[in-house]
Order: structure tokens, then C-alpha cells, then sequence
């Protein structure tokens, strides 16, 4: 069965336009182990409109690495199907470079000062070392990709101060939002050494607070246990003694003033008027101050 294939470029806006040809055989000897589409065996059979031909050239089963473009073809449908695809395109700016799935296995040809990877001749198996330029292509993408390495430089120029074009503008735009950023983030660094300050203040506040408040409460302890020991000394027993100090003291400090020698010079308990001796005196005052308050807690306890 015989059946015409056409392979049409419509209107731009159409589906079909810039459309290619990937044709499957299906006679013939199968692929090699290692070959994912069937080689290009030339033009004799006349754009596999005649099956002998293809097959007498060399030709395999399975898809054919070669296209159809553009045109009306008489193919055997028993002998072979077509798939439609778009044509590659390589717009300005932008080369192609070539991976390659098919072909024989080639040498390198990048040379010793490339170091990233293997180049080899077009048609081989791997990366082309020949790059294709700008353009639309008819590019089986069964048997490689293309990869769009941008080529255009861009070259910046412009005046300190000046912001007259709209590149510099939204440079400058640019550069102001960055330094906006930045300024918030010293912000939210300094409210946070600010905050963590203010932390410390506070800890170390309330540290010597409470040291302070245990200061003063034993000092006051302290005094209070004073305040109560005089008081208890004040009492009793402790109450003579405390009697007995103070006016000991004070025959002292009379003794001081009127440089009375301790050893009495003049006879105890004799003379008259200035004869007599002070520190007897003194003795007869203690003992009627310590008769008086004896005969004061004997009328208490009657």
C-alpha cells in the first residue's frame, strides 16, 4: 500500500508550520547493540520511496537518523511511518552546541588546554567541536539535543551621578534597595545587642539588690542581738554589774581630773572636813546605793 506523505510549512500562526520528518522502517536487519537510530545510507532510495533501494544500500529497521522537510512524498505505509516534529531554532545571541547520541565514536579534538571535557568531529558520537550558529535547523532530536550558549557581552558604562537613562536608573534603584537592606539588618542587629544589654542590666540589678536587702537584714539581726544582750544585761544580777561598771568609770576618770592617787596618803574613815579620803567617800555612796536598792526588792518581794 502505497499512501502520499506530505511534509507542508503553513502560515506562521499554524501548528503545522516549520514541521520535519522522522521516518521508522520496518524492514530490513535490525540496529547494532549500540546504535539508537539507523545511519544515514544516502540518496538512492530516493527518500525511502523505494524499499529495494533502501534495503540494497545498507539500510536497517527501526527510526532513520536521517529527515524529510518540506515536499510530498509517496512512502509505503507497510514500509515505513512518519512522526512530525518542529524544527530547531537558534535565535540571535545564542550559538548551539551539539550533543550527539549517534555516529561512530570519534577522537578528541579539544586539545590539552581544555580541560572541560571531549570535542569531537561532526557526525561522531559526543560533543561537536563545531557549533552551529544562529539559524533554523532540521534536527532530529532523537539523535541528539542542541544546548543555547548565550554569546552576547554586556559592556555597563555610565557617570558618576548621572542617572539620565533608564539602565542607570533602575541601577540605582537597585543599589538603593540594596543598602535598604542592609540598613534594616544593622537595625535588627542593634535592637538585638541593645535588648540582650538591657538583660544584663537587669540581672545584674537585681543581683545586688538582693545583696544589699541580705546586708542591711543582717545588720539589723546584729543589732537587734546587741539591743537584747544590753537589754538582758540590764536586768538582775546584770543590772549591779552594770551599775558597778559605771560608777567605777566614773571614780576613774574623778581620780583623772583631781589626780587623787589611787594609794590613800591620809587614814581611811579619819580626819575631818578636807582630810578626809575621797576614795572612802566613795565607798560609803556605793555601799547606801547598793543598801537602798537591796532594801527595794525586800519590800517588792514582801
Amino acid at each position: 500500500m502505497v499512501a502520499a506523505f506530505v511534509v507542508t510549512r503553513g502560515a506562521s500562526d499554524s501548528t503545522e508550520s516549520d514541521l520535519l520528518a522522522v521516518v521508522t522502517v520496518h524492514d530490513g536487519p535490525p540496529l547494532a547493540r549500540d546504535d539508537l537510530l539507523a545511519g544515514d545510507v544516502g540518496d538512492r532510495h530516493n527518500s525511502f520511496q523505494e524499499p529495494e533501494a533502501f534495503l540494497a544500500a545498507g539500510g536497517r529497521r527501526g527510526r532513520q537518523e536521517r529527515v524529510l522537510v518540506e515536499g510530498t512524498y509517496d512512502i509505503n505505509r507497510l514500509f515505513a511511518t512518519v512522526e512530525l516534529i518542529k524544527k530547531t531554532v537558534i535565535p540571535v545571541g545564542f550559538v548551539g552546541v551539539v550533543v550527539s547520541y549517534t555516529g561512530r565514536w570519534g577522537k578528541d579534538l579539544s586539545g590539552a588546554e581544555y580541560s572541560h571535557g571531549e570535542l569531537v568531529e561532526t557526525g561522531c558520537r559526543g560533543v561537536w567541536r563545531d557549533f552551529m550558529m544562529p539559524g533554523k535547523y532540521a534536527f532530529n532530536t532523537h539523535a541528539g539535543k542542541i544546548e543555547l550558549v548565550p554569546t552576547t557581552n554586556f559592556v555597563l558604562m555610565w557617570q558618576s551621578g548621572s542617572s539620565g537613562s533608564n539602565f542607570a536608573s533602575l541601577v540605582d534603584i537597585s543599589i538603593k534597595e540594596n543598602q535598604g537592606a542592609a540598613l534594616v539588618k544593622a537595625a535588627e542587629r542593634r535592637r538585638e545587642e541593645v535588648s540582650q544589654l538591657a538583660q544584663g542590666d537587669k540581672f545584674r540589678l537585681e543581683n545586688e539588690g538582693a545583696g544589699r536587702a541580705s546586708a542591711i537584714r543582717a545588720i539589723g539581726e546584729a543589732e537587734a542581738s546587741a539591743m537584747k544582750a544590753k537589754s538582758d544585761a540590764l536586768e538582775g544580777e546584770g543590772a549591779d554589774k552594770q551599775l558597778m561598771q559605771t560608777v567605777m568609770l566614773r571614780m576613774a576618770e574623778a581620780f583623772e581630773a583631781a589626780k587623787v592617787p589611787l594609794a590613800p596618803q591620809i587614814q581611811l574613815g579619819g580626819g575631818n572636813g578636807s582630810k578626809s579620803n575621797a576614795f572612802g567617800t566613795l565607798l560609803a555612796l556605793v555601799s547606801s546605793m547598793r543598801a537602798r536598792d537591796r532594801l527595794g526588792d525586800a519590800r517588792r518581794n514582801g
